[in-house]
């Protein structure tokens, strides 16, 4: 029946706005992909930690993509292709890892992986390191 479908629908958009809401009141940055690594959902919180605009995010883009857009903290690595691999590496297998940026602001990052393949990524800011 169209009312019942209308009312499922109506829930369904107000998880999703609730869902959204939880994410940009979180103190960590947070970004979620599908079982296919494309963009599911992010909060404002990561787009300030890695400086994106909210058109960069658009049409989906891939855990690949996401992460070529964090290179310009990373120009110390003499290698990003592989700098790159392994922490794409370390996400898709669930590995905790840090991350040490240019401007010395110490990332912990904590991938997690759930039951269908999608995966959440958080992005907690450790510390500011005290020069080099």
């Amino acid at each position: 029946d169209v009312s019942d479908r209308l009312a499922t629908m109506r829930r369904l958009n107000d998880l999703t706005a609730m869902q959204q809401t939880l994410l940009d009141n979180l103190i960590d940055s947070v970004i979620i992909f599908g079982a296919n690594q494309r963009l599911k959902s992010y909060n404002r919180a990561y787009l300030k930690l890695w400086s994106l605009d909210f058109d960069k995010m658009q049409d989906e883009p891939k855990l690949d993509k996401i992460i070529s857009y964090q290179k310009l903290f990373f120009s110390n690595v003499d290698d990003w292709n592989s700098f790159k691999q392994s922490m794409m590496e370390n996400i898709t297998e669930g590995r905790k890892f840090d991350l040490l940026r240019d401007d010395n602001v110490n990332i912990s990052v904590s991938p997690l992986i759930f039951y269908d393949g999608s995966f959440m990524i958080t992005y907690t800011v450790k510390t500011a390191q005290k020069g080099k």
